[in-house]
């Protein structure tokens, strides 16, 4: 398993490069925001040729603040399900709520290999603005 955090475009190309030098393919690909908007690669991943995306949104909490009110969830899903709940959650995001709940699966099979250093991949991954987002991103490579 590789992981690293950082900017996303940087992550990117080092994670490439291990993998370019390891000879291996990747088998998946965790990916977690670490900024406001969980949601910001939603649309990117579930476009991600040869992958299988599931969403998971992590137990969140948010509290009125008064204990009046409280929620809780936890939630395992395809992308298209994950958008359902999309404006709801971010609903609760704008009263004060836990923002760093989304964790994005990707398994490629058959494992994801490149003969261009990643380049493809990583532009893939890095538009709509998400290269200078902040974002955990692990990969588990294949046997060989």
């Amino acid at each position: 398993m590789l992981e690293r955090t950082g900017n996303i475009k940087t992550i990117l190309t080092q994670l490439a490069q291990q993998v370019s030098s390891s000879g291996k393919g990747i088998r998946s690909l965790t990916w977690r925001m670490n900024s406001d908007d969980g949601f910001m690669p939603l649309a990117l991943l579930k476009a991600e040729p040869g992958a299988t995306v599931q969403v998971e949104m992590m137990e969140g909490v948010w509290s009125s603040g008064d204990g009046a009110a409280e929620w809780s969830f936890t939630f395992q899903g395809t992308p298209e399900e994950a958008v359902i709940l999309r404006s709801f959650i971010e609903g609760q995001w704008r009263r004060g709520g836990d923002r760093d709940l989304i964790k994005y699966q990707l398994t490629y099979d058959p494992p994801l290999t490149w003969s261009d250093q990643g380049e493809d991949w990583i532009r893939r991954l890095t538009r709509a603005g998400l290269g200078t987002q902040m974002a955990t991103i692990g990969l588990e490579l294949s046997a060989q």
